[in-house]
């Protein structure tokens, strides 16, 4: 018997070994994006707020274009079924995420705006078209049941409204379209209606609001989804000087100041407040800390500034370890809760519509 316990506490140990020497290549976005390179500085190379360059961390490797047909429809495939299910899966925010990708391509590439035109308008047209107007707002729905957050197969989302804010302000600012205009302004308004009046916005206990990429009661807290629609509103405000777009990125960067410190585990960084899992590396290393060091430079605000140092020092040891070993409970939970061991429980393909993500 004590040969047994011997030899099982030897393997065990051989495997935790393996495991933590291994960990690179079982962890698949430390392969993917360990080596990304993201610009913080070309979103505003001139200076001026007013005008919208780059996106606001901008990966050069990722620049690329392919051309729409009149018809093109923004899905999404997924592989794990048992998170994500859905009849539809389209994805609005990826015709946002387009807009925002051929102005990195005009920027990147010096390649006039104006040549793009066609495909610019394709999909702000198919923003257009899809947007649910409600009094004096406008969402867009996500189309798919998500069962990590018991969601529905239609929902709205605050990181799809910060894409599709963001495109929005880029395609005004090239053509001045009041539809457009009208449009953003609607979508800016969206993101006062409350979650529990089919909306994003859930009230921080001390203060700022909450801008929820997955709306829930009582709310889950994204942290990425949340900064990207900060981005959104900044973004149309820059290019509209709509006040009310300002107003809410400031109430939402007021609860980040407030609560910012409950995603930070000690070695890591948290995806959310609900599951309370740790983020995969790409979303920690290249999501996460990038995207505290551009609220530094809106606001200039340091503590910003000081979360990322802090969140950057958790890639070396000892915090790097302990991460691997929150890694592996968690996905011991996660198959136990969800039957998915993965970071966000799905596994997303990539399908030709987002090959400018």
């Amino acid at each position: 018997m004590k040969k047994v316990i011997l030899y099982g506490g030897i393997g065990l140990l051989l495997i935790l070994f393996l495991y933590l020497s291994l960990f690179r290549y079982i962890e698949p976005s430390i392969k993917l994006n360990r080596d990304l390179e993201i610009d913080l500085t070309s979103w505003n190379i001139d200076q001026d707020l007013s005008s919208i360059e780059t996106d606001y961390f901008f990966s050069p490797s990722r620049v690329k274009y392919f051309p729409l047909k009149p018809d093109h429809q923004f899905v999404v495939s997924y592989k794990d079924k048992k998170e994500f299910s859905g009849h539809n899966n389209e994805m609005p925010w990826l015709a946002g995420n387009y807009i925002i990708n051929l102005w990195n391509l005009h920027y990147y590439k010096n390649i006039s705006i104006e040549k793009h035109l066609a495909d610019l308008k394709i999909a702000a047209n198919f923003l257009k078209n899809r947007a649910i107007i409600q009094k004096n707002t406008a969402t867009w729905k996500v189309h798919l049941k998500f069962r990590r957050y018991d969601l529905p197969e239609e929902w709205p989302s605050a990181y799809q409204q910060g894409k599709i804010l963001s495109g929005i302000a880029r395609y005004y600012q090239l053509t001045e379209d009041a539809t457009f205009l009208e449009l953003g302004k609607k979508a800016v308004n969206f993101c006062e209606v409350s979650v529990n009046d089919g909306g994003i916005l859930s009230n921080a206990e001390e203060g700022g609001y909450i801008y929820e990429e997955y709306p829930t009661t009582p709310p889950n807290s994204v942290l990425n989804g949340h900064i990207f629609c900060l981005f959104g509103l900044f973004d149309f405000y820059r290019a509209t000087k709509y006040e009310k777009a300002k107003e809410l990125f400031d109430k939402g960067v007021e609860y980040l100041l407030t609560d910012l410190h409950k995603y930070d585990t000690g070695y890591w960084s948290y995806y959310d407040l609900k599951t309370k899992f740790v983020t995969d590396y790409a979303y920690h290393a290249k999501v996460h800390i990038p995207q505290l060091r551009i609220l530094y430079q809106i606001t200039g605000n340091e503590k910003f500034a000081a979360y990322a140092d802090k969140w950057k020092s958790y890639l070396s040891q000892p915090y790097y370890t302990l991460f691997k070993f929150e890694v592996l409970y968690d996905a011991f939970v996660r198959r136990l809760t969800y039957k998915s061991w993965l970071t966000r429980g799905v596994e997303r393909r990539l399908t030709t519509e987002e090959e400018v993500d």
